[in-house]
């Protein structure tokens, strides 16, 4: 997003709840959910073991390796990410007076397969994070940080020009 230019969903007032089993609990800040989320996963893995049964996730059921912590909190943050989606979905439904989601909630918590951590793809960047919003925003801000290194560069370029130019002409 271009610099100084406000997003149409700052200022909304959105609340994010929890929506792991038995867990009804709801915040105004999504990393407040989001930790509140990890916490709910960090326990899951401190829970004594149940035989061969991997323990599952208190939102979509799905079965986790609990030796896979970063694998843990990937699932954890993504579920997270797809929580701030829906809030602002929601929100936007209610202002715009439109009829309510029809989609199932069990399907709309599936989370992908995530083996690896999230790794910028751009040139020279060796940026990595198991946080699927803080990866967003990192290569969303890729093409404005280029801009203003070129546009540095290209200031500094002509400057230099200008004072080597004028140190000629002054001798």
């Amino acid at each position: 997003m271009t610099r100084g230019r406000k997003s149409l969903l700052s200022g909304m007032k959105l609340s994010y709840t929890c929506e792991w089993s038995n867990c009804c609990i709801t915040y105004n800040n999504e990393n407040l959910l989001k930790y509140h989320q990890l916490q709910h996963f960090r326990e899951l893995c401190e829970q004594p073991s149940q035989g061969s049964r991997l323990p599952v996730c208190g939102i979509c059921n799905a079965s986790l390796n609990i030796t896979d912590v970063d694998g843990i909190e990937r699932h954890s943050f993504f579920h997270s990410w797809v929580n701030q989606l829906k809030a602002i979905g929601k929100h936007i439904l209610e202002i715009n007076d439109w009829p309510v989601c029809l989609s199932d909630p069990v399907s709309c918590n599936l989370i992908p397969e995530l083996p690896t951590k999230f790794e910028c793809g751009w040139e020279y960047c060796d940026f990595k994070t198991n946080d699927v919003c803080v990866f967003i925003t990192h290569v969303s801000r890729h093409p404005e940080v280029l801009f203003s290194y070129a546009f540095c560069l290209y200031f500094l370029y002509n400057f230099l020009i200008i004072i080597y130019c004028t140190s000629i002409s002054i001798s």
